[in-house]
């Protein structure tokens, strides 16, 4: 039997079950839909006991906080070169002399050796002159020293590219709060949390050469070739410590941080780029991590509205049920009684009423009841009404739905399961 229905029972067979798309055109009647979105509040996991007063996060990395220190070494490094080039030129002055000198005295052996190897050249015979002709002796001065002064100091701006900077109190402002409560300085009632970044590890980054197979257009067949993928692993250790008056909530190495991730692709890795970004990328997990089970997070659904093309006035209340809803849900207010999407339920539920499976002439047919259903669905998640939202999607389930609308099922257990548990744990 039908969750608000007794006419369940008369249902011997199946038409196609409703496609869930924008429009989808069926034997008897076209059944359409429109998507919105809407907010909703979702409660925390592990809801602390108390009144929490705010919450006050802060992160610290093994990172400078900015390049001052490399700008600051590059301004020393230039000043001290500054002070000392004159005594560079000074030396530079004393090392030239000292090389005029040693010139000059090479000068002087280079001229006696060469008088020298001469004088016993003219002893040999005119015949033995003529055999080493090539051996004459030739007067071989050095090179004169040339001073060069030395280069002026300049400023030289170091290089940032390759710098790695991130300031602690900027990344728990951009990435850490508490969902539902305000930024408040540490205290009674304050929800305290320290995010402490390790090095990151990194492993050599190794080749594998892999033959994969490929269509080549020329060939108009597969053809094989070798693609090289790049393998490394790498992990960032990240600690988080979070207390609320003096209990602690957590306090360890975040998850799967302080083990290695895989990399494994064709592209090879920019490890730079990857020592960056593990920053943000853990930051994010634990902030889903604290709002998930101690916030109250403000979350958007999207919500299908399900109604039947009305040609000749026979589905005015169909028609005028969308209108509601899609009103309802457009001001959806998570702690008002929101009058509007119940008018709709009303009449969806009353709609129902008339369902018959056997008929496919009949005015509420498989195709219309199933419609209904997804919106009483819909509508009930919306408002929290879990029983009943479980009653209908009872219905839904019993009835023949191809493979789309049984993802949508599946995907309904889900968030209704999701809804039960954070609803039990807040004592609701």
């Amino acid at each position: 039997m039908f969750y608000f229905c007794e006419k369940f029972h008369k249902m011997k067979k199946f038409l196609l079950a409703v496609a869930l798309m924008s429009t989808i055109t069926a034997v008897g009647q076209r059944v359409k839909s429109e998507k919105l979105e809407y907010t909703t509040e979702r409660l925390p996991l592990q809801p602390i006991n108390g009144n929490i007063a705010g919450y006050n996060f802060k992160v610290s990395t093994p990172y400078p906080e900015d390049n001052s220190a490399l700008e600051d070494f590059a301004k020393q490094k230039y000043q001290e070169e500054l002070d000392n080039y004159p005594a560079l030129v000074e030396e530079s002055k004393i090392l030239h002399e000292q090389a005029m000198e040693q010139y000059d005295q090479d000068v002087l052996t280079a001229r006696e050796n060469f008088k020298l190897e001469s004088e016993e050249f003219k002893k040999l015979s005119l015949v033995e002159r003529l055999a080493m002709s090539d051996q004459k002796p030739k007067l071989k001065l050095p090179s004169k020293p040339y001073y060069r002064k030395p280069a002026e100091p300049y400023y030289k701006k170091p290089n940032l590219s390759n710098s790695i900077v991130f300031k602690g109190e900027v990344l728990a402002d951009s990435y850490l709060r508490l969902d539902g409560y305000d930024k408040s300085e540490e205290g009674d009632d304050v929800l305290t949390g320290q995010v402490v970044f390790y090095d990151f590890e990194k492993m050599d980054v190794s080749t594998e050469v892999k033959q994969e197979s490929y269509y080549s257009r020329s060939a108009k067949k597969n053809l094989n070739r070798n693609v090289t993928y790049y393998i490394t692993k790498y992990k960032r250790p990240t600690e988080l410590t979070l207390t609320y008056n003096g209990e602690t909530l957590h306090s360890g190495i975040y998850d799967l941080t302080g083990e290695y991730v895989e990399y494994n692709d064709k592209s090879r890795p920019n490890m730079f780029n990857i020592e960056k970004q593990t920053i943000s990328d853990n930051l994010s997990e634990i902030n889903a991590y604290i709002n998930d089970f101690y916030g109250i997070s403000q979350q958007v659904n999207a919500v299908e509205v399900f109604y039947v093309k009305n040609k000749k006035g026979e589905y005015d209340d169909l028609e005028e049920a969308k209108e509601v809803a899609l009103k309802a849900y457009a001001g959806f207010d998570i702690n008002g009684d929101n009058e509007l999407l119940l008018d709709a339920i009303d009449i969806w539920k009353t709609a129902l009423e008339e369902s018959d499976l056997e008929d496919r002439k009949a005015r509420i047919d498989t195709k219309v009841t199933e419609a209904i259903l997804f919106n009483l669905v819909e509508a009930h998640i919306a408002l929290k009404d879990i029983p009943t939202a479980e009653g209908f999607l009872k219905d839904l389930k019993s009835m023949k739905l191809n493979y789309s609308e049984k993802q949508k099922v599946e995907s309904y257990e889900t968030q209704l399961a999701s809804i039960s548990e954070r609803l039990e744990a807040n004592g609701l």
